[in-house]
């Protein structure tokens, strides 16, 4: 039984020949047609989102933060013309030596919350507050939080190359948007708000140690200085609504209280700002020689003097205060000021 093909072939070769010829050639245009189709479909690309450019670059430094290990920063880019209006990138940094020595790591940033290197902070709204990563236009006051996507650095020292795949959402109306695409090449300038300012302050906390207790807020100045040695402290007045000026140490980007100094005194005590805590029995037991580290937040300006103190192996709620010791036996006498807990002291900058 002869094939199809081959009832076809017959047919078609019995044809005149110059209806044969006619034949042959529309198949050779058709295969050439379906040829050229299949490279053309090969060659089709997607369509690429469209680049935002920017030529400016602005770099806050804020330094390691409490609960973090990177350092934080917050780079914003914009064009010189429109400074009002472009991305602000919060990001973290591996931890320099001193503000001096911080670049950006080169590489790709991915989204995290534990403020690790080479990583992001998505944006969030609080209220009227917009932090983490967002576009920004100010003048319009609308904003765009950043909520997945990464970023990229290249190049470092003194010239960077910055792009980002983000996407993200619209903080008023919570519409999606998609293919945040930005770029920057050149020179960033890098500004340094890791450490407290002259500043005026508002203070909250629990007084917990005084038969009359003290105010649970306040208000006074920060005022900074340096020793002759170089190096840095702050001097925090009116603490606990007393006319009394107490002091915090600056090393290696770390505020501890500064216990050794006088701050008060009468004829009969010295008076020294110190950490302790209030014992089952209600005693107030002060250390004396133990550095105690103030937690600075320079995004929020929060100067927090809460936390918790490890002593004989327990753990107790941190207390703050100046403490009246007797110049003649070395006891501590109940005067001078109340002992705190959860005190956080939120700082206005005068600069």
């Amino acid at each position: 039984m002869k094939t199809i093909f081959n009832l076809l072939h017959t047919r078609i070769m019995a044809l005149p020949t110059s209806i044969m010829m006619r034949f042959f050639v529309l198949s050779a245009l058709t295969a050439m047609f379906f040829s050229c189709n299949e490279s053309l479909e090969v060659d089709i690309k997607p369509v690429e989102p469209p680049v935002t450019v920017y030529n400016t670059a602005k770099c806050t430094y804020y330094g390691v933060l409490s609960d973090q290990s990177g350092a934080c920063f917050l780079l914003e880019l914009y064009q010189s013309s429109n400074p009002a209006s472009g991305i602000a990138i919060m990001g973290y940094s591996t931890k320099p030596t001193n503000f001096a020595s911080f670049k950006l790591d080169a590489g790709t940033y991915m989204l995290a919350t534990n403020g690790a290197a080479k990583t992001y902070a998505a944006g969030m709204k609080d209220g009227e507050n917009i932090t983490g990563t967002r576009l920004f236009n100010t003048a319009s006051n609308t904003f765009t939080l950043v909520k997945s996507g990464t970023f990229t650095v290249g190049g470092g020292a003194s010239s960077y190359s910055v792009t980002t795949n983000f996407s993200g959402m619209d903080s008023k109306t919570g519409a999606i948007v998609n293919n945040i695409s930005i770029s920057f090449a050149g020179t960033i300038s890098f500004v340094d708000e890791s450490k407290v300012v002259l500043s005026t302050y508002t203070a909250t906390g629990t007084p917990k140690w005084l038969t009359v207790p003290g105010d649970g807020t306040w208000i006074g100045t920060i005022k900074t200085g340096t020793l002759d040695d170089g190096s840095e402290y702050i001097t925090i007045s009116n603490w606990g609504n007393d006319d009394i000026e107490v002091f915090c140490d600056y090393e290696n980007g770390v505020y501890t209280i500064d216990d050794y100094s006088t701050v008060a005194h009468n004829d009969t005590y010295d008076g020294k700002f110190k950490a302790g805590y209030i014992t089952t029995n209600n005693a107030l037991v002060v250390l004396d020689d133990k550095d105690y580290v103030v937690k600075y937040n320079p995004i929020t300006r929060i100067l927090d003097f809460s936390g918790t103190i490890i002593d004989a192996g327990a753990e107790h709620e941190a207390l703050l205060g100046v403490r009246a010791k007797n110049k003649t036996t070395g006891v501590y006498g109940s005067v001078f000021t109340d002992f705190y807990s959860g005190v956080k002291l939120k700082l206005t900058p005068t600069k």
